[in-house]
């Protein structure tokens, strides 16, 4: 697994934790549940 690799990864990862937080944020502001994670 070469840098590159690794770094897709991180930054994968990093960009789901943010945006599953970002959901439940919203979902408590909004209980509309208008944004939501799909998958």
């Amino acid at each position: 697994m070469n840098n590159e690799a690794a770094y897709d990864f991180l930054i994968i990862f990093l960009r789901s934790i943010i945006t599953a937080t970002t959901s439940i944020i919203i979902n408590d502001d909004r209980t509309s549940g208008k944004y939501k994670v799909v998958g």
